[in-house]
């Protein structure tokens, strides 16, 4: 009964949406279970990076109909190596902060996309 109870809490976690944090030291799976997270270099942030290339830089991965969308505060912010401002996000798209990685975990999210500079639109 117990295994039964674990496989299904890791079938659902599976497809839960999530971002996983690449900074050269091994993946930091996040699960987006609140409705605003705020990403970035300061100590204050929810998820804080730790590459010194992102001091100063903040986006916020927030809930939208139908999956997530970014949002940049300050620095840079990549969206699949373009810059970006405000974007919906698709099932594998990456982010990049410095030497920051960040891929985007949705099944969900695998509608047909438009282009990455059309979403960088806010189309």
């Amino acid at each position: 009964m117990l295994e039964c109870g674990a496989a299904a809490w890791q079938a659902a976690r599976e497809t839960m949406p999530r971002i996983i944090v690449n900074e050269g030291e091994g993946a930091r799976p996040v699960d987006l279970v609140v409705s605003r997270l705020v990403v970035g270099g300061s100590s204050d942030c929810d998820v804080r990076l730790r590459h010194p290339a992102t001091a100063g830089a903040e986006f916020v991965v927030e809930d939208v109909p139908g999956g997530h969308r970014v949002v940049r505060l300050r620095g840079e912010l990549l969206l699949n190596e373009e810059p970006c401002e405000v974007a919906t996000l698709q099932h594998g798209d990456t982010l990049r902060v410095g030497e920051s990685m960040i891929l985007y975990k949705n099944p969900a999210a695998r509608r047909a996309a438009p282009p990455p500079a059309a979403r960088a639109m806010g189309e």
